[in-house]
């Protein structure tokens, strides 16, 4: 999948992501990190839209740092 904001653009394949901007690689990995960098650089809501789906499904913390002091002690 590609997507394209102004210079910035992204390529997802599965598990990889490609994030180039004005035409340089910015960064080649984990396709979730690619897709938070463009996010970031874009700083765009629009952009950030594109991804909620994604955004949503990251598992969100369990504890709070004093809950899992807590449970650390």
């Amino acid at each position: 999948m590609r997507y394209k904001h102004k210079e910035h653009e992204l390529l997802m394949e599965g598990s990889i992501g490609t994030f180039y901007s004005n035409n340089k690689l910015i960064f080649k990995g984990f396709s979730y990190t690619a897709m938070k960098q463009f996010i970031l650089v874009c700083d765009s809501p629009e952009v950030t839209s594109w991804f909620a789906p994604q955004l949503e499904m990251r598992e969100k913390p369990r504890f709070t740092p004093s809950e899992k002091q807590d449970h650390d002690s």
